[in-house]
């Protein structure tokens, strides 16, 4: 139930008790209704701020605490709770819905600042047309839009991750003990961004304007070398 139609029914079934009781009960009730309402009015500015708009990495980092907390780590364990629950789809799902092997539980991924200022120094304040040298044992991620606003490296990481549901992995990707990479660089982004055994993620973003064209570009460097093919990808459950 939304926080909003909890207290109204709080509210509700308070007011209807006062009906029929004794003097000292009403006074009762009646203060509890005035904590509420006390609570209430507090609750949305307390929620405002859980993620007030500061950088996550306090020592030169751009990204917001919550970007990094609500729409980078909690989309990319969203993305691993629904193979570990094996209820991702394999490709698109017009003529029959498959989905891909359970996997085991995977480790968690957290925002990590050395690799957020790694990006940032590697991707700079420019719009680079290819992807960045990626430092060795590492993965970089590259994504550029043109013509296009209010984009950010979220945006990049929700378009890796959709990309199971536009391409499919292969039968041979998914056949043996454990779901490997197949070398298909449509679902490259999306393999290395869930896949088992990778701890640490940071991005960096720029925005250019070049005649008049708005050019976003965004960066995200993990702490795993990148598959390639044959390389497993998870463990099935």
């Amino acid at each position: 139930m939304p926080r909003e139609s909890a207290c109204t029914y709080l509210v509700d079934v308070l007011l209807c008790r006062i009906k029929g009781l004794p003097f000292y009960d009403i006074h009762e009730t009646m203060a509890s209704l005035l904590l509420l309402a006390l609570a209430v009015s507090i609750l949305p500015s307390a929620l405002s701020q859980e993620f007030e708009e500061v950088p996550y990495c306090k020592d030169g980092g751009k990204a917001l605490m919550e970007e990094v907390i609500s729409h980078t780590v909690r989309n990319i364990d969203s993305a691993r709770y629904k193979l570990e629950k094996g209820i991702q789809w394999n490709g698109p799902t017009t003529n029959k819905v498959t989905f891909l092997p359970k996997a085991k539980n995977f480790t968690k991924v957290l925002w990590n600042c050395k690799l957020e200022k790694d990006a940032m120094t590697l991707l700079g304040n420019k719009c680079p047309e290819t992807a960045p040298k990626t430092p060795a044992a590492h993965t970089g991620l590259f994504f550029k839009r043109d013509g296009f606003e209010g984009l950010s490296y979220i945006s990049a990481i929700d378009t890796w991750l959709d990309q199971i549901n536009r391409f499919p992995l292969i039968p041979a990707a998914i056949t043996g003990k454990t779901v490997t990479y197949q070398g298909d660089l449509k679902t490259f982004n999306y393999v290395n961004l869930i896949r088992q055994g990778i701890t640490a993620i940071g991005c960096a973003q720029a925005t250019c304007t070049v005649n008049g064209i708005e050019k976003y570009r965004a960066y995200c460097l993990i702490n795993r070398p990148p598959l390639t093919k044959g390389q497993v990808v998870y463990p099935k459950a």
